[in-house]
């Protein structure tokens, strides 16, 4: 693994810097701390992430593992690298790291935005930690997604499931803690395409096509969850995309396919692109799946780092009632993470009920 530093330095040296993220400077000495720790790092992950890859498949089993893993992530002095945890991943999903392997022309865009994930971020929530949560909720989820799908056109091939990892390490890169709905005005997406902004010089000179960023660029956007529950939310767009591909398409009119889907011009696309619309779904969930379909202690302790990072003095069960039925809408739809967490999510929501019945006492 210690070849492809050099070539990344390469990569990291040759774009030009149009936003004020990060200087060069910042991105080298990331890039310098990640190799330094690597070979302390890459053991560790890989024991991370072993759970998921082992023939015990038993749900409860799974869930164990991943709050035990969850909470020494949380707790550890020394945080081992998204970088590792991606390459982890690409280990246990079978590429090569020899760069003569035509099927593995992915590795490296990918290992780039592993890189970009560990640039420094502090934030109480959409910090360093947050991305390596969703990398390793996105790997959980290839991996039950292939064992449910072995072949025919829903099996995520290589390219698909790098091209996940990597959406899923870079997706709130350069988050500053805002939001897209400023002085009560929507703005579709914003952090999520600045984010893709961000990211794509580099992934880019790295080695993904424009159709590859392109369709980055998608599933980035539907991760917006904003407004809650509103259809014009991309998420909710999204999620109606995914059901017409692979659920329900009860009121579909045949003649009137746009206006009953309601896509806004940028995500008309996924009418045509089942495929795409599953990585989307795929990210998204991967995206809310700390929050809403792991462990209750989990969820709270996420609605606590949400609340701080927003300036509020209070995490309320109410704010995380809303959050598991206006954005989960108290379900999860992929076939990966219903079958990783459906049965939490309900549980969750059953406390969260509760909680809130109870007087709504803050989680702070």
């Amino acid at each position: 693994m210690h070849k492809f530093f050099q070539e990344i330095k390469g990569y990291i040296g040759s774009v030009v810097l149009a936003d004020g993220w990060v200087d060069r400077d910042v991105l080298f000495a990331t890039l310098d701390n990640i190799s330094n720790n690597f070979d302390e790092d890459y053991p560790r992950a890989l024991a991370d992430l072993q759970y998921i890859f082992s023939e015990n498949k038993d749900v409860a089993n799974q869930t164990a593992q991943t709050v035990s893993l969850l909470k020494r992530w949380s707790e550890a002095e020394t945080s081992v690298s998204t970088f590792s945890v991606v390459a982890a991943g690409l280990k246990y999903f079978g590429f090569s790291t020899d760069k003569s392997d035509k099927d593995d022309g992915y590795i490296l865009p990918t290992l780039m935005a592993a890189v970009l994930a560990d640039v420094p971020n502090d934030l109480d929530y959409h910090n360093n930690l947050h991305f390596r949560k969703v990398v390793l909720h996105i790997i959980r989820m290839i991996s039950a997604h292939n064992d449910i799908w072995s072949s025919g056109q829903n099996h995520l091939n290589k390219n698909r499931a790098s091209l996940l990892i990597a959406a899923a390490a870079i997706h709130d890169l350069g988050h500053e803690g805002d939001g897209n709905i400023i002085d009560r005005k929507y703005h579709m997406a914003q952090v999520e395409r600045r984010s893709y902004g961000l990211a794509y010089p580099y992934l880019k000179e790295a080695g993904f096509s424009e159709e590859t960023l392109s369709d980055m660029n998608i599933m980035l956007t539907t991760t917006d969850v904003s407004p809650f529950g509103d259809p014009i939310s991309p998420a909710s767009q999204m999620r109606r995309a995914y059901e017409f591909h692979y659920g329900s398409d009860d009121g579909v009119s045949e003649d009137n396919e746009d206006s009953t889907l309601m896509l806004s011009n940028d995500l008309k696309i996924l009418e045509d692109r089942g495929m795409l619309c599953l990585m989307c779904l795929m990210l998204h969930e991967a995206d809310i799946m700390n929050s809403a379909a792991v462990d209750y202690d989990v969820t709270c302790g996420e609605s606590v780092s949400v609340s701080r990072e927003l300036g509020l003095t209070q995490a309320l069960p109410e704010g995380t009632l809303l959050f598991l039925e206006r954005i989960c809408s108290g379900q999860m739809l992929s076939d990966s993470a219903r079958y990783l967490g459906s049965a939490n999510l309900a549980k969750i929501l059953q406390r969260v009920m509760k909680d809130y019945k109870d007087g709504n006492k803050s989680y702070m």
